[in-house]
């Protein structure tokens, strides 16, 4: 099944926008995409996350990995505020094992359910595929069967989504304070 592209509208103020667009020269989006730029925090992710689709691969990449790497300070202030739902998905996937900023991605309440959703499938997988293993026995380790590749598959997923207790925690926790309102 082939992947459609999804057009994401993100709302930058114009000091921000003026790094952010395709329209701007190449050395300003590069020198933007290295994130030196003076902005608060929630703009800075928010324009790395805008240049990580610009057209050209030098900027795009640069983007990537400034984003990636911005320190846990800026990154919780963005994951505490207003930021978009793609943003924080973006979040979710390259910060899955930091368990205090998966917190953080859950508990913002403009999380897109598709973030929480990944949590229930990937717990999923790893139930069927230890079902499986239960099924077949010794033989369940075994190369020769699907039911081992079942099973890495779905471990992989488990870590690689995010780390699976601090999730339920963080919905159980979600749930709990909904419930006593």
């Amino acid at each position: 099944m082939e992947r459609q592209a999804t057009k994401i509208r993100l709302t930058l103020s114009t000091q921000a926008e003026r790094y952010a667009r395709q329209d701007a020269p190449r050395d300003t989006r590069l020198m933007a995409a290295r994130g030196a730029l003076p902005l608060p925090a929630i703009e800075l992710a928010t324009v790395l996350f805008a240049l990580t689709h610009d057209p050209d691969a030098e900027v795009k990449s640069t983007a990537r990995d400034s984003l990636e790497s911005l320190p846990a300070a800026i990154t919780n202030a963005v994951l505490s505020g207003p930021a978009h739902p793609a943003l924080l998905a973006f979040f979710a996937e390259c910060r899955a094992g930091e368990a205090e900023q998966l917190e953080l991605i859950a508990l913002n309440p403009a999380t897109d359910d598709a973030t929480i959703a990944k949590l229930a499938a990937s717990e999923a997988a790893s139930w069927a595929a230890d079902e499986a293993i239960q099924i077949y026995g010794g033989y369940g380790y075994m190369r020769h069967y699907p039911v081992e590749k079942l099973l890495r598959d779905a471990k992989g997923a488990e870590i690689y989504e995010g780390t699976s207790e601090i999730l339920r925690r963080v919905i159980a926790g979600e749930i709990l304070r909904d419930a006593g309102n």
